[in-house]
């Protein structure tokens, strides 16, 4: 039985979860077969057993097909600040403005390996509050009811865009931090420098 293989044919039909196709070797000018069996692997979920069974001319035509749905793909400098998915309309999470769980959720997050995740993090039903909790304690909106919506339905554009954003606010954020750290750091060693010019009892804080 032949092996149905469903590639997106433009960057409209690209979703999150086409995003483990994106690597360094994705777009390397003379990518070997082996590079172009593990992009269509990561990028339409086909096994690397069924795709190695394939003969090498229609890899090739089948990597090519999928390299042109990145064609003119280009990101915006911000997200989308709403955004409807599957007749559900979501909106982008202001990290200066959501309660401590928001921070925690994505302290614990594998920035790395879990994509999902983090665009549930990104965005949150329209109109609820985040870690809102029921009469029993439970939460009302937990992140394993809409991964699945993401997942299939988020496109990869609008998510590339907010992971750019918000790692870019934690990226500042992370600097802010360290420069305070510096700052204090230097402060603690002029002190600790006077204490030793005047003496221990004579200086105070």
């Amino acid at each position: 039985m032949a092996t149905e293989i469903r590639i997106p044919h433009s960057k409209k039909d690209l979703r999150i979860r086409h995003a483990k196709a994106l690597k360094d070797t994705t777009f390397s000018e003379v990518p070997t077969l082996s590079e172009k069996v593990m992009f269509l692997h990561d990028l339409t979920g086909v096994s690397l057993h069924e795709l190695r069974q394939l003969k090498p001319k229609n890899i090739d035509l089948l990597y090519r097909t999928s390299i042109l749905s990145f064609a003119g793909f280009k990101l915006n400098d911000e997200p989308p600040k709403e955004i409807t998915l599957d007749g559900r309309e979501f909106e982008l999470i202001n990290p200066h403005k959501v309660a401590a769980g928001w921070h925690i959720d994505f302290s614990n997050t594998d920035l790395v390996n879990d994509p999902v995740r983090k665009a549930c993090l990104y965005y949150f039903p329209k109109g609820e509050r985040y870690g809102a909790t029921d009469d029993n304690g439970n939460l009302i909106h937990p992140i394993k009811d809409r991964m699945k919506m993401i997942r299939e339905h988020l496109p990869l554009q609008a998510y590339l865009e907010a992971d750019a954003f918000f790692l870019s606010k934690l990226h500042r954020s992370m600097m802010q931090q360290a420069t305070a750290q510096r700052v204090t750091k230097k402060i603690m060693s002029i002190k600790e420098r006077v204490k030793n010019s005047f003496g221990r009892k004579q200086f105070t804080n």
